[in-house]
């Protein structure tokens, strides 16, 4: 074996070397650059759970204001009742469309607390940008109830002063 040989085969021994080295910080950076992303997403779920929660709050409010408002409209006179019947769709209509989308977040947060699959950022910012659209529907919805809850119980009060009126002998 003549010296360029030996430069040679240390030469050759030194790539290999190189190679292993290149490979193991290439490995190393793939892993890292997975669990950044892990985290990144885990993080974008965490304030995705955070959405769903905000808007079952927000119903789960409306839908306290209806109940409280159906029951202690459910004491009244039958002359009330009477009176007040073309504003009743606020329980028979508005608070079960409440109730069926306080249902849908409910399935929707367990879904997404129970992922175990694949979920690739795109994906959750994509949920997330759903999320968000529904969250605006469902404050514009909360507003429209305050509006709804306010103009019945004006109402109830009118029908309620009516209905004493019509009960009371003329003085």
């Amino acid at each position: 074996m003549n010296t360029s040989d030996i430069v040679a085969t240390f030469a050759l021994i030194i790539s290999f070397g190189s190679f292993y080295i290149a490979k193991k910080s290439l490995d190393f950076a793939i892993e890292m650059q997975k669990t950044t992303e892990r985290k990144l997403i885990e993080n974008e779920k965490a304030e995705l759970l955070r959405q769903i929660s905000d808007n079952k709050s927000i119903l789960n409010n409306a839908r306290i204001e209806i109940g409280a408002l159906q029951a202690s409209f459910g004491i009244e006179t039958q002359p009330v009742k009477e009176l007040m019947k073309n504003y009743t769709n606020l329980f028979t209509g508005f608070l079960p469309s409440i109730e069926r989308a306080l249902a849908l977040l409910e399935s929707d947060y367990a879904n997404l607390i129970n992922w175990h699959g694949e979920m690739s950022y795109s994906d959750i910012m994509r949920t997330k940008a759903t999320s968000y659209e529904a969250l605006k529907q469902y404050e514009t919805s909360h507003e429209q109830a305050i509006q709804c809850i306010a103009i019945f119980k004006e109402k109830l009060k009118q029908a309620k002063d009516y209905a004493n009126r019509a009960t009371r002998p003329n003085a």
